[in-house]
């Protein structure tokens, strides 16, 4: 269908973006908090930023593999290269958050004091408007295509977008003195990031197994009540 073709397009284009615009906020990040401001909870942003910019083109990857024909080898199309790259993507996701894990044990055991953390809350700012405008762009192209990797790339987008927001908040509380924030906030995004990674994981498995939720096992009941009963 030439609406469908349009419509990934689209996810593509704005996947691409995405991908760019999260890779640079999340190496400046980085930089500052290493170099300069000591953040854990601005490194871990960064770290965030620049892990959801792969997820982000692996998914862009996957759909566009996913629009290839079938072919002799691949007789029904690559429509599960989507599932792929969701787990692919979601692996990604688990292993950042065990290093923002171990680097926030660090900070809340050693705490170090947090320098220019309102410049630092200004990058993370900038960081939050970018990616919740573009998560909210691809939470409205995944509705119309039901592509389970592009909801995952949009719901990832969003949730960096919230890390940020904490990261500023943590950065505003570290500039009154309350430093324990900085490790806390990067332990809370790490949690996000393991409860969204191994969701993915899981509903991306039950689709490759070709897994029947609770709607699918009552649609496959009417379906056969309706075929018994035109017998």
């Amino acid at each position: 269908m030439p609406g469908e073709g349009t419509r990934l397009f689209s996810i593509e284009t704005i996947a691409a973006v995405t991908t760019l615009s999260l890779i640079a906020l999340g190496i400046i990040q980085i930089i500052l908090g290493e170099t300069i401001s000591h953040s854990v909870a601005l490194i871990a942003n960064g770290i965030d930023c620049i892990g959801d910019g792969f997820v982000s083109g692996i998914v862009w990857m996957g759909l566009k593999i996913y629009r290839r024909p079938a072919n002799q080898r691949f007789h029904y199309g690559y429509y599960k290269i989507e599932n792929l790259a969701s787990i692919g993507a979601a692996a990604v996701m688990l292993i950042l958050a065990g290093y923002i894990i171990f680097r926030s044990y660090n900070q809340l055991v050693h705490p170090e004091i947090i320098q220019l953390p309102l410049f630092g809350a200004v990058i993370a700012v900038i960081s939050a408007v970018v990616a919740l405008s573009l998560g909210f762009i691809k939470i409205k192209l995944s509705r119309k295509t039901q592509l389970g990797s592009a909801k995952l790339d949009a719901f990832n987008t969003i949730k960096d977008g919230t890390s940020s927001s904490l990261t500023v908040f943590a950065l505003l509380l570290t500039s009154v003195g309350f430093l324990v924030a900085d490790a806390l906030v990067g332990f809370i995004i790490a949690g996000i990031i393991v409860t969204i990674g191994f969701t993915a994981i899981k509903e991306s498995s039950y689709m490759l197994l070709d897994g029947c939720d609770g709607a699918c096992v009552e649609k496959s009941h009417t379906l056969k009540g309706i075929a018994e009963r035109g017998m």
